[in-house]
């Protein structure tokens, strides 16, 4: 009799085990592979994301990165440490960004997303930085203008004077950005958009 009672005891304890291994393995294969939750802390990209706001990271679109995409990224200063920044400029482009306008290549890029904030900005450019020795690695196009190499991003925080960003460590190896990031609502909005 106890040996049976052993035995229905030990297999639901097994079947238990098994389960909640299988379910910690796909949650962990999740964050690997597909999304990764992120809970932004700090100003750097305020008032468009918040301290304290919960985000995701949506790893199959790193391929597809674009000017403006808010993006996940380990930092240069600690691999260790997950900063949010947004997308300026691209490999092949050439920026600056004279306070108030971005140049790319040239032609002026609208920033919908400073257009709530008034006043001038510090200045950066891909020059400058390049002669301030932040940006060491950068590659010349047939105009003569030196412009980001292959593999690499150039990011800056939204909150422009108050944030640690690549007008201080230089340009971004795409290999070390996670994943473009959004927020919750952006995930349940776009669901919503899809169903209908």
């Amino acid at each position: 009799m106890k040996s049976k009672w052993l035995r229905i005891v030990t297999r639901n304890v097994v079947g238990v085990a098994c389960g909640l291994m299988l379910g910690l393995s796909v949650t962990q294969a999740t964050q690997v592979f597909i999304a990764q939750p992120v809970k932004v802390s700090g100003l750097s990209m305020s008032p468009t994301i918040y301290d304290g706001e919960s985000m995701v990271a949506i790893k199959p679109l790193k391929s597809k990165l674009k000017r403006g995409d808010i993006v996940v990224l380990h930092s240069p200063d600690d691999y260790n440490k997950l900063l949010i920044k947004r997308v300026i400029a691209l490999p092949g482009e050439n920026f600056k960004y004279d306070g108030k306008n971005l140049v790319i290549n040239d032609n002026a890029y609208q920033e919908e997303y400073l257009k709530h904030l008034n006043g001038d900005f510090d200045k950066v450019s891909l020059d400058g930085l390049i002669e301030k020795k932040i940006i060491k690695q950068y590659e010349t196009n047939d105009k003569g203008q030196k412009v980001i190499p292959p593999g690499y991003v150039f990011v800056l925080g939204d909150n422009r004077r108050n944030s640690h960003d690549g007008d201080d460590f230089g340009l971004v190896r795409i290999d070390d950005v996670v994943a473009p990031a959004f927020t919750w609502d952006e995930v349940k909005n776009t669901a919503l958009m899809r169903n209908k």
